[in-house]
């Protein structure tokens, strides 16, 4: 009898251990949700710090080397250029471009020119809106607005000129005779697209479309409305 008794008392003891741990663990269990609960709520309270059109708390800037090329009517032209670029959120930013190109070229535009020469200078200020990156690759819509000028010039005549350095010491050249130029508003939609090769370097390729506005003086606006492929460097200088 004596044994049977210590043998219930022992049973009723194991069923309460075990009763006792299984109601630890729910807790646990319960306790655990919860604060996987509190946990995403605080993530998604903190999407404020993600929003792309917040501002940042200082400007991130940029520099840019490029070459470009750019049609000339029917014949191709080559040149290059430089940015400076200002992130002030992480999805949008503004900056200014310089750029040249030129080449010599078949039309006379109607003057007596043994051999013509046309050069492209530009200077735009521009905005982008960056829509998407994959890890290291970015996506960026971009709009420059503008001055350009197209310079003609005869190369078959070479005439003398002077230019200063930054001492006063002057030196003597000579370059084509020049014959007329076009001054022209730009606006130019571009695509962008980025891929980050260091930690502060990037390389960068763009096509735009330039959109000339203005009267010509030789030839006319739509004759040199073309598009424009640019590639080049781009680095962080921060």
């Amino acid at each position: 009898m004596k044994r049977f008794t210590f043998t219930l008392l022992s049973l009723l003891a194991l069923l309460s251990t075990a009763h006792a741990q299984a109601t630890d663990t729910a807790a646990y269990t319960d306790t655990a949700i919860y604060a996987d609960d509190y946990q995403a709520e605080d993530e998604y309270t903190d999407y404020e710090q993600h929003n792309m059109f917040r501002p940042l708390d200082s400007l991130k800037g940029q520099m840019g080397f490029f070459a470009l090329t750019t049609p000339f009517m029917q014949q191709q032209s080559y040149g290059g250029g430089l940015d400076l670029q200002a992130w002030y959120t992480d999805n949008l930013s503004i900056g200014i471009s310089l750029s040249a190109s030129g080449r010599k070229v078949t039309p006379t535009f109607g003057y007596a020119i043994g051999q013509s020469q046309l050069t492209y200078y530009d200077i735009s200020l521009f905005n982008e809106f960056k829509v998407q990156q994959w890890n290291r690759l970015e996506a960026g819509l971009r709009l420059y607005t503008g001055f350009s000028a197209f310079h003609l010039a005869d190369k078959s005549i070479m005439v003398p000129y002077t230019w200063y350095d930054e001492y006063g010491i002057a030196y003597e050249g000579e370059k084509p005779l020049p014959i007329d130029n076009n001054y022209f508003l730009r606006v130019a939609p571009a695509f962008v697209l980025r891929y980050r090769v260091h930690s502060h370097v990037l390389i960068e390729g763009s096509m735009a479309y330039n959109f000339f506005i203005g009267n010509a003086r030789f030839g006319s606006s739509k004759d040199f409305s073309n598009y424009v492929v640019q590639l080049g460097v781009k680095i962080d200088m921060q």
